[in-house]
């Protein structure tokens, strides 16, 4: 954790060359932080509890009691690491699920004059058992993939005491990870 704290984010930005002395994961390569995150690390709830916490402007987590943007920073690459994990577990997942929805979609188009609440979470709940089988974390990441708690993670990005550019491509780099996702409605 003090090797990750001495290459602060502001020298890598003024010259260009740092970047690739840099030690620590790149968050723009999912392939540093997939390996980071197994299927027993996955832990969807403690990172939605690490957004909400650290979008707030006090943590009350520093030393005093006060703003603690080394948090912010965790917890905004442990959320970062559950939704490439994600993105991984849907990935490989996605010829086999493309064929059962092939299969089901005539019952899909039966329950259409039905509740539509009802239906999108059944929806979303065969696409979340395909990143973890276990109810509570299908529930979890849900809320990992709420509008709101993407919300929070963008503003939870504004606490974390980068520079300009530095904050820039995080912002970036996390509507890349979303998009690429696509589960997450405009509002909740």
């Amino acid at each position: 954790a003090v090797a990750g704290g001495t290459a602060t984010p502001p020298t890598s930005t003024s010259d260009p060359e740092d970047d690739s002395d840099d030690t620590s994961p790149d968050p723009d390569n999912h392939d540093d932080i997939e390996e980071l995150l197994s299927s027993q690390d996955y832990d969807p709830q403690t990172a939605v509890d690490d957004i909400f916490m650290a979008s707030r402007w006090n943590q009350g987590l520093g030393p005093s009691g006060e703003w603690n943007p080394a948090f912010v920073r965790d917890a905004l690459d442990n959320y970062e690491r559950h939704l490439h994990y994600v993105l991984h577990k849907l990935n490989t997942t996605a010829s086999s699920a493309s064929a059962r929805d092939r299969d089901s979609g005539t019952s899909k188009q039966k329950s259409d004059g039905g509740d539509d609440g009802d239906s999108v979470d059944e929806e979303f709940r065969s696409i979340a058992e395909r990143i973890d089988p276990d109810e509570t974390k299908v529930r979890a990441t849900k809320w990992l993939l709420s509008s709101n708690t993407v919300s929070r993670a963008f503003r939870s990005i504004t606490r974390a005491n980068l520079d300009t550019y530095d904050m820039g491509r995080r912002v970036r780099a996390l509507e890349r990870l979303i998009g690429s996702i696509s589960l997450t409605p405009l509002t909740d």
